[in-house]
């Protein structure tokens, strides 16, 4: 290629011939996307999947998280949750031991919610017993006594949706009431605290405190537009647009909950009574997103469709642009908010990506952004879509996170339990490719090097 080079593509459609011209500007570079930008996500109810599926899925880094893993106890690898019940799940030093077998990193969930089962007279009860000073032990024992060589771990999986996820044990863990979730204050203050005892822990091992790197706040909340699901004090309903929050943080410094959390972070790295050592509190900045095209979210049948009442594909497909370009408008992905027809509104944001990225530059620029859980539609009894959809949403997104500096896409998730159904699947029953494994291997095997600009 020159300077300036140019590609033609043909493909066939309708039985005629059509030429698509890009040209690929190679002044104007990218990151550089390694087989480290890949990932996905164990199962924690199946039996990690061959080596030889994962290896030729080519993905660099795979985390071990999950609503499970905040009801659970490493030592014993129980969880008790409020669905499944008590469960014996995948623990660490098993999932170490597969992602060693695979070549990839793990990045390791930590119970920030603090709630786990211990054996009790015969039987196991919750308990809160999963406080700072386990999770020093937690890493002394992993990195030292164990010699893991954990290097990535993440704190906590959606904390916004505890009361949602996890009400029976809301009463135990007095954070949350059973219809309000945790406040940001509160949140903050304990992803501090444990935090800070990770550095601690790993220093204590290592002699470098920064030799394990902390991934969080995992925070899933898009129709919330980013804030809490706190309706006490951190927020309030609006009718808006079918349903909207008002939220105010920081003496009603801050309207989105993201910001304020990440300008407490950057304060409390600078407060010596509070954190003496300096230690940083945050590398990679997570979030989750679960793009849902359905009119009702407890209608799998409710999918969009076109004026000729067949599934709106195009319109799914376009959907993407939300993750990137602040002029799209969205009417149909449930997951954001969708603008209010006919009317100005001055609430409503697409452009997720560059949203995180104004934030992270402003207040706490030293993080890396990722996207650590990724899939398409939330419900696994979503299997109505048209085929089609989950492979061409999920590509499209993967080169737009790569585009637009995303450090590591989470493809949830890798493997599913056998006589399971689950439409957004990587090997199926923990054996079996699907359409899905073989669109993100095709890209993860070849979209590599630094990205240009088309």
């Amino acid at each position: 290629l020159s300077v300036f080079g140019t590609v033609l593509f043909a493909s066939t459609l309708a039985c005629s011939m059509v030429t698509t011209k890009v040209s690929v500007d190679t002044t104007k570079q990218g990151q550089k996307i390694s087989r480290s930008f890949y990932g996905s996500q164990m199962d924690s109810f199946s039996s990690p999947p061959p080596a030889d599926l994962v290896k030729q899925l080519g993905v660099g880094q795979i985390r071990l998280g999950g609503n499970e893993y905040e009801v659970f106890n490493w030592k014993n690898n129980v969880a008790i949750t409020n669905k499944s019940g008590q469960k014996t799940i995948l623990g660490y030093e098993a999932a170490a031991s597969a992602f060693k077998q695979y070549g990839t990193n793990g990045i390791f969930q930590i119970n920030l919610l603090g709630v786990q089962p211990e054996f009790e007279n015969g039987s196991y009860v919750l308990k809160t017993t999963f406080d700072t000073t386990a999770v020093y032990e937690l890493i002394q024992q992993l990195n030292g006594k164990l010699k893991l060589g954990i290097t990535d771990v993440c704190l906590g999986n959606e904390a916004e949706q505890w009361h949602e996820t996890h009400p029976h044990v809301a009463a135990l863990a007095g954070l949350y009431s059973a219809d309000s979730g945790i406040s940001a204050d509160d949140y903050i203050q304990r992803y501090i605290a444990y935090a800070m005892a990770i550095r601690q822990a790993q220093e204590s091992v290592t002699g470098d405190a920064n030799s394990i790197k902390i991934w969080g706040p995992e925070i899933s909340s898009s129709w919330l537009d980013w804030n809490t699901g706190n309706m006490t004090s951190d927020c309030e309903w609006s009718s808006e647009g079918g349903g909207r929050v008002i939220c105010s943080y920081g003496n009603k410094k801050f309207d989105h909950f993201i910001p304020y959390f990440l300008s407490r972070l950057a304060a409390a790295e600078k407060d010596k009574a509070l954190n003496p050592r300096g230690y940083k509190l945050m590398d990679t900045f997570s979030f989750h997103y679960y793009p849902i095209f359905r009119k009702k979210n407890a209608d799998m049948n409710s999918i969009i469709t076109d004026k000729n009442g067949l599934q709106a594909v195009g319109e799914m497909l376009e959907g993407t642009r939300i993750l990137h370009d602040s002029t799209y408008v969205n009417v149909s992905d449930r997951s954001s908010y969708r603008k209010i027809k006919d009317k100005e509104d001055k609430n409503y944001q697409s452009n997720i990506i560059g949203r995180m990225q104004d934030w992270l530059k402003t207040y706490y620029p030293k993080a890396k952004l990722a996207i650590n859980e990724f899939a398409f539609d939330s419900d696994f009894r979503s299997t109505n879509y048209h085929p089609i959809v989950r492979p061409l949403y999920t590509a499209d997104a993967v080169a737009v996170a790569a585009v637009n500096g995303i450090s590591f896409f989470n493809n949830f998730v890798l493997s599913s339990p056998e006589q399971s159904n689950i439409p957004w699947v990587l090997i199926s029953e923990g054996k079996d490719k699907t359409n899905l494994y073989k669109t993100y291997a095709l890209i993860a095997n070849h979209f590599l090097g630094t990205v240009v600009n088309t």
